[in-house]
């Protein structure tokens, strides 16, 4: 910290062992001024202020917080109860002349507020204005010019026993004839009533000259190194809409770091930013300005540091902004079926005169809750046939709610409430029907793993590397049949998966089927309509056929797994253990017994087939994975 001539070496001795209070940078010359007030606030921590003049006059902080300054640290007066207090103290009371600094950093939209004061004796006041003010047989006062929100400026009034200055940033900018002796009072010392932040606090009982106010901005009370304010903002682009203007820029950098962003917006293009166009501080590099009204809006965006500096300002950008869009309609009617692990969610009714561009899936285990980030667990885009499957965390019952956007981005209100009751996942081992890890390598049997004895006969195949093992090949022609069986009947949910790897695309390529009493489940590989793997569902009895596209191709010799599961009239298709597809749609299976076949017959399948499963029950998204991972042992 900075030794202050004769008065701190004659202290040094007794100022020893407390850091802040008596390590010394170099120390100024004999003939200069001393300071009976010296605060650098660079302690960091606690509620001590450390005072550098010698003098003693520590000052006590509260309800203040630290945080980086001009130079090194500095004090944030976040309320206008936050204050520093030093005690009534002889040094304190001036008589003929003074000179009272700061270093102040307005963060508020508020009026000109008191920074440095000694009761009505003495007063600098810093933020959004500036005064300075002395009372000698009567009170009298000068003020300066408002000071830049989020920004460094220094401060100093001085008072010689004729006239009283104000300096801005080292300039004077206000004085007025004034004489007498300074009135004496008893009141302590006081930086108090927020708005900013606060540094290199300096009182003497001289005035300074000019030059020496300039010199004590460039010289840190206790040495701190001078904190940059952030790099320009650069990239700043803007997407105009809808009742609406979406801002994206590039980051800034500081030697301190970013806290934040502000967005400024006007009419004029040669706006000068200020707290009237300060729209919003965020954190991100985006921002999205919902408007009221159709115009042309002009956008600057800058960086604000820790020390809650503003760095340059961006160049300008313009949006058009059209007149504003209704919100889309939240959904009218919304349904849950429960399963194991995981709930079936359904919607209708939700209307836009624009378009639907999305729904939000809003779940809760707490009745009545209100929609938002944390309730958030999918954005389902259009077209989506309004269904969603929700792996939900555990058995139990939950809430949702869907808010539909529309395609300018507007959120509807939030639904109403659909419960649902989700039971545990379906038991692996007990609901495993048939396992076929094909890796017999030879012969014409084909072992089921299930323990079920559902073995299958392999006819104009050949054996061939498999995902696991070995796996058989289709060229166009064979199967892979059983005999119906009771354990394969699966009329309360199923799944089927298989891992498959196609040796062309582009045409029809049927894998294989379920099937019941007068109705089927078929997984194709590539369909003749939309591209890629699908399900056909069919119901002879009713002469209903039923089809779930996931228009994604599959890459030709690459292994790639496909799952179908069913219950409740829900079908979900899975490619590599994600969904790719789920829809609702009436479905019965029927029978007292069931069979798998895999064949080639119409429209065959060219590739090779490995770890065919089915399961009694709809497994879970995440039982899903674990069987795309797991070999049939």
């Amino acid at each position: 910290m900075r030794k202050y001539g004769g008065v701190l070496s004659a202290c040094a001795g007794l100022l020893l062992g407390a850091t802040l209070l008596t390590a010394p940078p170099a120390a100024l010359a004999a003939d200069e001024p001393v300071p009976v007030l010296a605060y650098g606030m660079d302690e960091g921590a606690g509620s001590v202020v450390g005072d550098a003049s010698g003098r003693g006059n520590t000052g006590t902080a509260t309800l203040t917080t630290w945080t980086d300054g001009k130079y090194g640290k500095a004090i944030a007066l976040n309320t206008p109860s936050s204050r520093v207090i030093a005690q009534d103290v002889s040094s304190l009371r001036l008589t003929s002349a003074m000179t009272v600094e700061a270093w102040v950093n307005p963060t508020d939209s508020g009026s000109s507020q008191v920074l440095v004061n000694k009761g009505t004796s003495y007063s600098l006041a810093g933020f959004r204005g500036s005064s300075a003010s002395v009372h000698t047989s009567t009170a009298y006062q000068v003020t300066g010019p408002i000071l830049p929100p989020y920004t460094w400026s220094h401060l100093a009034t001085t008072y010689d026993g004729q006239t009283l200055r104000l300096y801005v940033n080292g300039a004077m900018v206000a004085s007025r004839p004034v004489q007498g002796a300074i009135m004496a009072t008893a009141a302590p010392l006081a930086i108090s009533r927020g708005g900013g932040l606060v540094d290199e606090v300096r009182i003497y009982d001289t005035a300074l000259s000019e030059a020496q106010i300039n010199a004590d901005m460039t010289r840190p009370v206790t040495g701190g190194a001078p904190n940059s304010p952030p790099t320009a903002l650069e990239g700043l682009a803007v997407v105009p809409g809808y009742g609406k203007a979406t801002l994206s820029w590039q980051a800034s950098t500081d030697d301190a770091g970013i806290t934040g962003y502000q967005v400024h917006r006007s009419t004029d293009a040669n706006f000068t930013p200020s707290a009237s166009t300060l729209l919003s501080t965020v954190t991100t590099t985006s921002y999205a300005d919902v408007l009221q009204s159709r115009g042309t809006y002009y956008y600057r965006v800058g960086a604000v540091d820790t020390s809650s500096q503003l760095g340059p300002l961006s160049e300008p950008v313009v949006a058009q902004v059209m007149e504003p869009d209704s919100p889309p309609t939240p959904p009218s009617s919304v349904w849950t079926a429960g399963h194991g692990g995981s709930a079936t969610v359904w919607w209708n009714g939700a209307s836009d005169d624009r378009g639907i561009g999305a729904s939000e899936i809003h779940r809760s285990a707490v009745s009545g809750f209100t929609p938002s980030s944390a309730t958030l667990v999918a954005t389902v885009p259009e077209p989506s046939f309004w269904t969603h499957l929700d792996p939900v965390p555990a058995a139990g019952t939950y809430y949702y709610r869907i808010i539909t956007v529309d395609r300018v981005g507007q959120r509807s209100v939030p639904s109403r409430e659909a419960p649902v009751t989700t039971r545990p996942e379906p038991d692996l081992s007990q609901n495993l029907t048939l396992a076929y890890g094909m890796n017999e390598g030879a012969g014409t049997t084909v072992r089921d793993g299930s323990g079920r004895g559902n073995n299958g006969t392999a006819l104009d195949t050949t054996w061939a590397d498999g995902k696991f093992g070995t796996s058989i090949q289709f060229d166009d022609k064979g199967e892979i049949f059983m005999q119906p069986s009771t354990s394969l009947r699966m009329t309360e949910g199923m799944t089927v998966s298989a891992w498959v790897n196609p040796s062309r695309s582009g045409t029809a390529q049927r894998l294989l089927k379920w099937r019941g009493t007068e109705t089927e489940l078929e997984m194709l590989a590539s369909d003749s309509g939309p591209p890629g793997p699908s399900v056909v569902a069919f119901d002879w009895e009713t002469n209903s056929v039923f089809r779930l596209p996931s228009y994604r191709t599959l890459p030709v010799e690459v292994w790639s797994h496909l799952a179908i599961t069913f219950e409740k009239d829900t079908f979900a298709l899975y490619i590599n253990g994600e969904l790719a597809e789920v829809r609702r749609r009436s479905f019965s299976p029927r029978g007292e017994t069931g069979f798998l076949w895999i064949y080639s017959g119409t429209n065959p399948f060219a590739g090779k087939i490995d770890e065919v499963r089915t399961y009694a029950a709809a497994l879970s998204p995440a039982q899903v994975r674990t069987i795309m991972e797991t070999p049939v042992p």
